[in-house]
């Protein structure tokens, strides 16, 4: 009797699904050791962020305003453009 070893692309399903696994219980016990004070701040910011109209997201009206979108975005290659808008 011959075991036939797994694919590289089930090797792969396996990785993905264990740190899937490991990162959803690891953010889940993170977040219940968050003071409840910490998390209605934190859904505070969340919502006002999301009801900002596109007028006011935009930095480059200067209002000062950015979206969540771009709180995530990665700022792109070092230059004094994505310096300039990471520093306003």
């Amino acid at each position: 009797m011959n075991i036939v070893p797994p694919t590289a692309d089930r090797i792969e399903r396996i990785i993905k699904t264990a740190i899937h696994s490991y990162e959803e219980q690891f953010f889940q016990s993170t977040l219940e050791k968050l003071p409840s004070v910490f998390l209605s701040k934190l859904d505070s910011l969340v919502d006002s962020i999301a009801f900002l109209d596109d007028e006011q997201d935009d930095p480059s009206k200067g209002n000062g305003f950015i979206s969540f979108q771009e709180i995530k975005a990665d700022p792109g290659k070092p230059g004094v453009e994505s310096v300039l808008r990471e520093v306003s």
